[in-house]
């Protein structure tokens, strides 16, 4: 496996801690990986700032960007909502009242994004840039922050079809 998502995580020089996630776990289906992400986000407590690098990451689960974005505020903190079509109902999402070890609400964070950056891995972004809790550094990212599934068309084509569409 690639480690939950979890491509690389290091402190570089002056004490800036680096992690290179390559993807958003879904928790639940995962619970291995939340304990990767304390395990690094532990690391991380005295850093001077943080870089979350997402130029390679493509997407995933809502759950992991909660759990992670968690260490990152003091209060519970209103991330985003989404509006579901099919029940025409919303639902929103909450930094975690309990996290395993100390939140940073005052660590300077850094999101790098490229064109590659997508989904899930765009609504961490967005979510901090919003909150004013993180600079985002890079690339325009592909664009692709609805929820929704694959539907097979033929035996050589599927399509996308949003079921939902998130709110900030």
């Amino acid at each position: 496996g690639h480690n939950y998502g979890f491509k690389e995580s290091k402190m570089l020089d002056s004490n800036i801690a680096y992690l290179n996630l390559d993807s958003f776990v879904d928790t639940e289906s995962f619970p291995e990986a939340v304990a990767v992400a304390v395990q690094v986000m532990s690391l991380f407590k005295d850093a001077r700032a943080i870089v979350f690098d997402l130029r390679e990451n493509g997407g995933g689960h809502p759950n992991m960007i909660q759990l992670l974005s968690s260490y990152l505020f003091e209060e519970p903190v209103h991330l985003n909502s989404f509006y579901w079509r099919k029940t025409d109902s919303m639902t929103e999402t909450w930094t975690l009242p309990r996290i395993e070890g100390e939140r940073f609400p005052d660590t300077r964070v850094f999101v790098l994004t490229s064109n590659a950056t997508f989904s899930a891995a765009e609504e961490f972004c967005y979510n901090l840039k919003q909150l004013k809790r993180a600079t985002v550094v890079g690339e325009v990212t592909r664009g692709g922050a609805n929820p929704g599934e694959f539907h097979l068309v033929s035996d050589d084509l599927a399509i996308f079809v949003p079921s939902g569409r998130a709110i900030n």
